[in-house]
């Protein structure tokens, strides 16, 4: 008999419901770049990278090593997570 194995939220969203953000990525499929995060989230680079390295914001995908990107579904989860948080 398998066990079926809960999803969990990624540390950065606590209180996101697996299956939201599941729902989430199909909504919002592709890459973002920083330009593109700063518009959606209102924050600046260095609140960014200091929020995502205290685990506070979803990670950022590695493309070339001077080149990165967001999922904008976890852009999208995230920002969703602070007005559930507020």
């Amino acid at each position: 008999m398998k066990k079926t194995e809960k999803k969990t939220a990624p540390s950065w969203a606590p209180s996101l419901d697996a299956e939201r953000l599941e729902a989430l990525k199909k909504e919002y499929p592709g890459l973002i770049r920083l330009p593109r995060v700063k518009e959606l989230t209102g924050l600046g680079k260095t609140t960014i990278y200091s929020m995502l390295n205290a685990g506070r914001f979803p990670g950022r995908l590695k493309l070339t090593p001077t080149v990165s990107a967001w999922r904008s579904a976890d852009v999208m989860a995230w920002i969703e997570e602070q007005g559930a948080a507020a």
